[in-house]
């Protein structure tokens, strides 16, 4: 099964939540793909900054303003690794 998000669809401000949300609850070995219509590197970097180190990056330029990034969550991924956007510890 492929999980498609496509963040045309979402208010900005809402964008990096929901990607956090959406990789904390992912299972090990499991991938989303999301379609993004600004450069994604901002979205990398922030996952570097929480400490998703366990997460692989495809990412694939379709256009001046289209990416599509397939996102893994590494199997070797902690059970626990909390971005805190749910308040969590």
């Amino acid at each position: 099964m492929k999980t498609i998000l496509d963040f045309r669809s979402f208010d900005n401000r809402y964008q990096s939540g929901l990607l956090f949300s959406i990789f904390e609850g992912l299972l090990p070995d499991q991938k989303i793909k999301v379609i993004f219509d600004q450069d994604p590197g901002a979205f990398h970097e922030k996952f570097e900054e929480v400490n998703f180190l366990k997460s692989e990056w495809k990412v694939k330029k379709i256009s001046d303003s289209l990416w599509e990034v397939c996102i893994t969550k590494n199997s070797k991924a902690e059970k626990h690794q909390c971005c805190g956007v749910c308040g969590g510890e």
